[in-house]
């Protein structure tokens, strides 16, 4: 019937009058019919297809692109018939990011990625602050009904396996129903009596699935939101926690109360209990007591659902445990050894643990001779060859000095600190400490060289400069050789401190004060300056003391925080040692909140990649595409289809493809003809600087060009010419330094 001349069916479809009344116009109709089928009969019944692109692409090309796809180039990654049929939801979706990744899947078959300098620009006082309060509760979480003589049907919060959870009736177990998964409850057996209590306890509960209802407390009666759920973690135990909108606090939650939550399942609602927990957090000592001893028991008295428990961690020994440092002394190192007077080592023992070795009114290194007499008793005036070891041959011609071995002993200086490692000395006990300088050979020691350790500045006087002398000068003549400068002076040239160059030898430690120290100033006076002690000696160290009453209560270490303490327990230590210590506790409550916190860094400069607004680039309405397509090749289509009206757009070119050195074939495939690479610019300077950039490539194939307006460090500039691949001209200086940037070209 679709092939039937429209000629043949006139005589059927005119009126019966007309036929009869009027034959020649019959014949008339049907002739010109007849002309129709053989002129246009084939055109007309192929209307229907032409709008199907699939079938009339090659008829209508032309057409369907400019009324269409004016702006779109013919030859596309996509084949032409699915680019007409898909451009409506393109055109329709403009302005979206998802728009831009799909035109450029269309036309490219490359991906496209937009960024927002808004989102990297500084704005003051922008961070959110954010105050914090959640619930913590216990992980035990039950539904409880009571039985209406008639209802068998209860649903479960979402689907469990059915080993997660326990039904009981009037607190007994119970097995006596249907488990239906699929449907998500469970059916009774058999209908409880009326007023029953049935209690459905859920293992495992999924926590996180409690957000956006509002939890009750049953005692309180305070209300909340809950925002989102999560475990926590208290030692070896978990427990869950309410993150709470406290804009939608009502009321003040109770310590340890029981909370509820109403949660839709199924169209009906299901009770969910949770048991809020308060715990002991810390134990304050206020009186420490006597004779306790460490693993001692602290009792905490109070209605709780899991008690705290708490052992003393430590205690007083009443022995000298530390000392202190009265004086540092000098010519002193780490692990020289302190002993206490009329005590052995197993009784008392300690060890040097830092000294100051800046050299500071004393001397951090000595050098001293090893070589001893004895050594060479047999030895003639006129022997050629002596056998000192500190040159090849001596004899009457050499120097005492180039014949004799010096060793050297560094990082010595006062003491700053000493560790006791074994006391049973009582505090109580005057004692005196003697600190062991350091073996230098035999039974050599630094403190038997007599050498000047500390200089002690009574007067620092004025005028001084640094580097002026100091001229030591024995009167008893009892030992030489020490010298030392000013080292460091005031505003007003007052003596700050001095260093000593050399320590001499042979000081007398009683003689000390017959040791006269002048300093040798061109416009200084009124100083004065004093041996203290010499090197190895003059540290004082004393115990740090108590009143010498052993098993004082120093720690009080918490095993068990407890769970659901109502009120604060009250501690009892009377049960141990003397029984005269005190303690309190403090517990954490239910509902903490925390004090706020910044929740973003907005408005902090915390980073290199955040900006200050600028008029061009790091604006609100500007955005960024990324691409491995040239600008030239899609800058008409995405302005024409499109780019938001109002804003700023700015091409970043991305180069990832890597050539394939293996291929057997070689190829006019050109792969520099993009901007790639970073540039440089100076304040004050028109160039452009590049590094691995390929300017000329890039004018050459259209993507940059004189007069092309460019953005490097959020400067706006025209390029005015291009020198070479790496160089090239802006009409306007920069007023700023740049490294290795990312050029960007503006549409």
């Amino acid at each position: 019937m679709a092939d039937q001349k429209l000629s043949l069916l006139i005589n059927k479809q005119v009126p019966e009058f007309v036929r009869e009344e009027h034959p020649k116009f019959i014949s008339f109709l049907e002739a010109y019919y007849e002309f129709l089928d053989n002129t246009l009969n084939d055109k007309v019944r192929g209307l229907k297809t032409f709008a199907d692109v699939d079938q009339s692409l090659a008829d209508f090309e032309n057409q369907f692109f400019n009324s269409f796809l004016p702006f779109v180039p013919r030859d596309t990654a996509l084949s032409k018939e699915k680019l007409i049929k898909n451009f409506l939801p393109l055109f329709l979706s403009k302005g979206s990011e998802k728009s831009f990744q799909l035109l450029f899947r269309m036309l490219f078959d490359d991906d496209a990625r937009l960024s927002y300098p808004k989102e990297r620009i500084l704005r003051a006082s922008d961070g959110k602050w954010s105050l914090q309060s959640y619930l913590r509760i216990e992980t035990d979480v039950y539904s409880d009904y009571t039985s209406d003589g008639v209802r068998t049907e209860y649903y479960l919060p979402y689907i469990f396996e059915q080993q997660n959870f326990e039904v009981y009736i009037n607190g007994i177990f119970s097995t006596n129903y249907v488990y239906r998964k699929e449907q998500n409850k469970i059916v009774l057996n058999q209908v409880p009596t009326i007023n029953s209590t049935i209690s459905i306890r859920y293992l495992n509960f999924d926590i996180t699935k409690i957000f956006n209802v509002k939890v009750t407390g049953l005692t309180s009666k305070a209300s909340a939101i809950i925002e989102k759920s999560s475990v926590r973690n208290i030692g070896t135990s978990n427990f869950f926690q309410f993150s709470i909108n406290k804009k939608t606090l009502s009321g003040n939650f109770d310590n340890g109360e029981v909370l509820s939550i109403n949660y839709p399942m199924n169209g009906t609602i299901i009770p969910l209990f949770f048991q809020s927990f308060s715990d002991v957090g810390s134990v304050e000592i206020t009186n420490p007591g006597s004779y306790y001893s460490v693993g001692d028991t602290v009792v905490f008295l109070g209605e709780a659902k899991v008690p705290a428990f708490a052992v003393i961690s430590k205690v007083t020994s009443g022995v000298i445990e530390e000392l202190s440092i009265f004086n540092g002394g000098s010519g002193f190192k780490v692990n020289n050894n302190i002993s206490a007077n009329g005590y052995i080592e197993t009784f008392f023992s300690s060890k040097v643990l830092t000294v100051d070795e800046s050299g500071a009114n004393t001397i951090n290194s000595i050098s001293y001779n090893t070589d001893l007499i004895s050594d060479y008793i047999n030895t003639s005036i006129n022997s050629t060859d002596y056998g000192f070891p500190a040159a090849e041959s001596e004899n009457l011609s050499s120097t005492i000095i180039s014949a004799l071995t010096y060793q050297t002993v560094s990082n010595i200086g006062p003491i700053t600190s000493a560790n006791v490692i074994v006391s049973q000395i009582s505090s109580n006990v005057d004692v005196d400490f003697n600190v062991q300088s350091s073996n230098l050979v035999g039974q050599l020691r630094i403190s038997d060289l007599g050498a000047i350790g500390k200089i002690k500045i009574i007067e620092s006087g004025e005028n001084y400069e640094v580097g002026d002398q100091l001229i030591f000068l024995d009167t008893s003549f009892s030992g030489s050789g020490a010298s030392g400068y000013v080292s460091d002076v005031g505003a007003n040239g007052e003596i700050v401190t001095v260093r000593l160059t050399e320590a001499g030898l042979l000081y007398d430690p009683s003689l000390l004060s017959s040791i006269n120290i002048t300093v040798d100033s061109v416009s200084g006076s009124n100083a004065e300056l004093i041996v203290e002690n010499l090197l190895g000696q003059g540290a004082e160290l004393d115990p740090i003391t108590n009143d010498g009453i052993p098993g004082k209560i120093q720690e009080i270490r918490i095993i068990n925080s407890g769970i659901g303490y109502l009120i604060t327990p009250t501690i009892s230590l009377e049960f141990s040692g003397a029984g005269d210590a005190t303690a309190v506790a403090n517990i954490r409550p239910s509902f903490v909140e925390l004090s706020g916190k910044w929740s973003t860094s907005d408005g902090i400069i915390s980073s290199d990649e955040i900006r200050l607004q600028g008029n061009e680039y790091y604006i609100d309405y500007s955005y960024v595409i990324s691409s491995r397509v040239e600008f030239n090749k899609y800058k008409n289509i995405l302005k024409n289809i499109l780019h938001p009206s109002g804003y700023k757009n700015y091409a970043v070119f991305t180069l990832v493809d890597a050539v394939d050195t293996d291929t057997k074939y070689a190829t006019n495939t050109q792969v520099d003809l993009t901007i790639s690479g970073n540039v440089n610019i100076s304040n004050g300077s028109t160039i452009i600087i590049g590094n691995d950039t390929n300017f000329l490539s890039a004018n050459a194939n259209g993507i940059i060009s004189v007069g092309s307006q460019i953005v490097i460090n959020n400067e706006n500039r025209i390029i005015s010419s291009i020198g070479t691949q790496t160089t090239m001209n802006v009409s306007v200086a920069f007023t700023s330094n740049a490294n290795n940037q990312l050029i960007k070209i503006v549409v």
